[in-house]
């Protein structure tokens, strides 16, 4: 798991290569490798379903999930930080697999995990009421519910930033962004792709910041980037960009769009073709 933390790491402040967990510390083919101990294994998968999910590759994320899900036990039984963020993501990448092809078991695996974080949020919700409400928006999303949608990741990015869990923050203000982008609203979608640009920043990962501005590039060129951020490369300090007041009002006259996204890991699926057997 730790050769798998520094490989994210390492990416996530470099702008070369990061597309791919892939390097001198990691290479995520090591998680097909049947001579791994399951463990090890499941520990992996969660970095890389992770790490893919965070650069929008949803196709292999999910790949990566459902090749950690007959693992998930060695994972739960052991308790810890990681089993709810693997809850967490899995509910994420659910969702996300729902909302374009609409098949029932993405959208029950989505509320399962969104009722288990529920069930944590009542003990401690410091560290999960932010991850139900974005699981919440996200599941609005799929059933086309616009205003839930943006109610609950308002809700989510306003907890995530009071208790300070920054990178969920980028993540509800990236997936907030896109949603928007998907009503062809523009200006919320600018504000919101920008306020995660900076919550990224925070965060120290350039390669996000690259991302975004590569992936975005109208934004970027209509709004400079002027605050003391890294600006892709420089490191210092950043500040987040204020709350919306009206997040569908008015709109620019030129639409927005991503730019074609090319999957992060392989255009082969020869690594996931291997299945591990739990033992």
């Amino acid at each position: 798991m730790y050769s798998a933390v520094c490989q994210v790491v390492f990416n996530l402040i470099s702008v070369d290569n990061y597309s791919v967990l892939s390097g001198e510390e990691f290479d995520f083919k090591c998680c097909f490798d049947n001579s791994k101990k399951p463990y090890d294994t499941a520990r992996a998968l969660i970095f890389c379903f992770m790490y893919a999910y965070l650069f929008n590759d949803y196709t292999s994320a999910l790949k990566f999930l459902n090749s950690y899900r007959p693992l998930s036990g060695y994972i739960s039984k052991l308790g810890g930080f990681i089993d709810p963020t693997a809850i967490f993501y899995d509910g994420l990448i659910s969702f996300e697999a729902a909302t374009s092809s609409k098949e029932e078991p993405h959208i029950k695996q989505g509320k399962l995990n969104m009722s288990k974080l529920r069930n944590l949020s009542k003990n401690a919700p410091m560290n999960f009421s932010n991850k139900v409400y974005f699981l919440e928006a996200e599941m609005a999303v799929v059933h086309g519910n616009v205003p839930k949608a943006i109610e609950n990741y308002n809700a989510a990015i306003n907890l995530s930033k009071k208790y300070d869990i920054l990178i969920d923050e980028a993540l509800a203000c990236e997936r907030a962004g896109m949603f928007f982008l998907s009503l062809n609203s523009s200006i919320p979608a600018s504000e919101f792709l920008l306020k995660a640009y900076r919550c990224y920043d925070d965060w120290g990962a350039k390669a996000k910041l690259h991302q975004l501005a590569t992936r975005y590039p109208v934004i970027f060129v209509q709004n400079p980037i002027d605050f003391t951020g890294m600006r892709l490369a420089k490191e210092s300090e950043a500040s987040i960009i204020s709350a919306m007041s009206d997040p569908i009002a008015k709109e620019s006259k030129a639409p927005l769009s991503a730019m074609p996204y090319t999957s992060s890991f392989t255009n082969d699926d020869e690594s996931f073709k291997h299945k591990r057997k739990r033992s």
